[in-house]
């Protein structure tokens, strides 16, 4: 608990309590999203933890409940989050068209014939325009490309131990179209 006559042990506290869990290395919680690499074909099997003991585990995978002894298995991880690069995709998709559009200006001004006054406040309108239009196609480009971090977890008695770190983080990358 905390001194609740204390500020400090309040920012404290709620700092703590504002914290995710996350589960120490080589601890999963129920409801994890986990990813099994199985023996002998090493075919990879994702799905959500719902038990794991010492010599077996138990996890759900499309409504489907699948059950197998550690012992065969060979590599156990653990999801440490997933996401897209919608966001790259539209910082890129601004940036680009941001800078041709801007070329564009700059040459439709400089070649303008003499005595004519370009139209400022409609170049920039068009600017704003073009510029949001490639970050919205930016972020729906980006949007395909999903990844995911996983987490080795140790598994005693299992088939084959990896050779990595139990602190190695994997990421992988699929491109949804």
């Amino acid at each position: 608990m905390y001194d609740s006559s204390s500020p400090r042990s309040l920012l404290l506290f709620l700092a703590a309590v504002s914290l995710p869990t996350v589960p120490l290395s080589g601890q999963l919680l129920e409801g994890s999203r986990i990813r099994v690499t199985a023996e002998p074909n090493g075919r990879r099997v994702v799905g959500t933890l719902m038990r794991w003991s010492r010599d077996s585990i138990a996890f759900r995978r499309h409504g489907e409940v699948l059950q197998m002894p550690l012992r065969g298995v060979r590599h156990l991880e653990q999801s440490l989050g997933r996401g897209t690069e919608g966001r790259k995709g539209a910082l890129i998709g601004l940036i680009a068209t941001s800078a041709v559009a801007s070329a564009i200006i700059v040459y439709g001004t400089l070649t303008a014939k003499s005595g004519t006054e370009a139209p400022t406040g409609l170049a920039f309108l068009a600017l704003g325009v073009v510029a949001a239009t490639g970050a919205g196609v930016g972020f729906l480009i980006g949007s395909g490309f999903t990844w995911e971090s996983w987490q080795t977890i140790p598994v005693s008695g299992s088939a084959k131990h990896s050779s990595r770190s139990p602190h190695t983080v994997l990421v992988g990358l699929r491109i949804q179209l």
